[in-house]
């Protein structure tokens, strides 16, 4: 059975490559532009069909990052999914150091520009202490 993620990307050219990236991985993807259409996946979705992690970028229109991890964590979705926060701000890993007080799944950090491996690593490391999506 194959691992189901979520990519939210705002950049539609860096999402596509993502996409493509970690399909050849063997994963499947579901998209998002922002965070409000991740929380609107996340409303039509049952329980037994979340995804299996969140990759998510932070600085997005309608809803960034942190809002969307906060948002998936507990207070509007209730759920603990663990999340990749991709992010070109170092300061970002701070910021997502400090959301781990506050419940929810593992927080993983990559800093872009970042290369495959990467990224397919962080993802491993989230989904490997997760249920099959």
């Amino acid at each position: 059975m194959s691992i189901t993620i979520l990519l939210v990307e705002d950049d539609r050219h860096q999402r596509y490559l993502m996409r493509a990236l970690l399909e050849l991985e063997g994963y499947s993807i579901l998209e998002a532009a922002n965070g409000r259409e991740a929380l609107d996946l996340f409303a039509r979705s049952a329980a037994s069909d979340l995804p299996a992690l969140v990759i998510t970028d932070n600085f997005m229109p309608e809803m960034d990052g942190f809002g969307l991890i906060r948002a998936i964590r507990c207070r509007e979705v209730g759920c603990d999914i663990p999340v990749v926060l991709v992010s070109a701000a170092d300061e970002d890993r701070g910021l997502l150091a400090k959301l781990r007080g506050e419940g929810g799944g593992q927080n993983l950090f990559v800093q872009k520009p970042f290369s495959a491996e990467t990224l397919v690593d962080a993802v491993r490391r989230g989904v490997s202490g997760s249920r099959p999506g």
